[in-house]
């Protein structure tokens, strides 16, 4: 990471140099010495540490040690977090699909309109979960529900092109899956659309691998799972090249998420796009896919708001 904020450091004196020509420099300045002290902080306080006393540097290792045995307790539940999270993800799915049936214009089943699924062995083991579906329901769908719902939250919205709007008017559901194996944990989305003047392919798909350190040793700032590689559809337009906003040359758009990364190195610039990928697909399913009909509603900034008032 040093490395990184090295290349950060140098564009930004750079850009301070153009803008100090502008008598608009302030604010990259104070930038620059936030980057500058991130260089500098730790060879300051390893050579800080090395001037304490042979006394401290004795319980120094023993809190070293107690935090190895937390860490490795850390891994095991980490490990027990996720089988649990994938346990979960199938008891979700009744609900999900329901979800999925009325933001898809699609009439609920007699199933789903008895109102009956219950999911049973949950909680205390008295616990029954229904649908909560209301009874004849004959749903004509809700146009645009995935473009709201993005549009609405700060994170996604600002990643959204025009042209990436025209797309996601076609979104109809996105779809959380977790792998079932411990020694190779991770998860994909499924971005799933209508038939649509832009995509060839229906389904795009972003999947992450990764895997749980293997010793205490190895654990860090970041947790015991570490990112491994990521795995994309390859998108096929129906135009000869779809591009960004009207202009070819836009730096960004919310479909450049669809790229595939196998870095072999942390501090390679090809890891921070696999970081900031998966940053926002673990946003995506942690933070928008349980509470979608609330970004869509604009709820959820009266339920934020409310939260720091408190």
């Amino acid at each position: 990471k040093l490395s990184l904020i090295r290349a950060l450091h140098r564009n930004l004196m750079i850009f301070f140099l153009i803008l100090k020509d502008m008598n608009a420099a302030a604010p990259v300045m104070n930038l620059l010495q936030a980057v500058d002290s991130a260089i500098t902080m730790p060879k300051k306080a390893l050579e800080e540490f090395s001037n304490v006393s042979d006394s401290t540097k004795e319980r120094v290792k023993s809190l070293q040690v107690l935090h190895k045995q937390r860490a490795a307790m850390q891994m095991e539940f980490q490990k027990e977090l996720y089988a649990l999270e994938f346990k979960y993800s199938k008891l979700y799915a009744t609900s999900y699909q329901q979800q999925r049936n009325i933001v898809y214009e699609r009439s609920l089943t007699e199933e789903e309109e008895e109102n009956t699924k219950v999911v049973k062995g949950v909680g205390d083991g008295n616990s029954k979960i229904t649908s909560g579906c209301p009874k004849s329901l004959n749903i004509a769908g809700i146009p645009n529900y995935w473009l709201t719902v993005f549009r609405n939250c700060p994170i996604t919205s600002s990643l959204l092109t025009e042209n990436d709007a025209a797309v996601l008017e076609y979104l109809v559901d996105i779809k959380c899956s977790f792998s079932k194996k411990l020694s190779s944990p991770g998860f994909r989305l499924l971005f799933i659309f209508r038939n649509n003047p832009y995509l060839k392919s229906n389904i795009l798909v972003k999947q992450f691998s990764q895997a749980f350190y293997n010793t205490a040793e190895d654990l860090n700032e970041s947790g015991p799972l570490k990112l491994i590689s990521s795995k994309t559809s390859e998108i096929e337009w129906r135009l000869p090249k779809f591009p960004k906003n009207g202009n070819p040359n836009s730096s960004q758009s919310f479909f450049d998420l669809f790229r595939s990364s196998n870095p072999t190195s942390p501090d390679s610039m090809e890891y921070e796009t696999l970081v900031e990928d998966y940053e926002l697909c673990l946003y995506i399913k942690d933070r928008i896919l349980p509470y979608s009909v609330f970004w869509f509603t604009g709820e959820i900034f009266a339920a934020q708001e409310a939260g720091k008032e408190k």
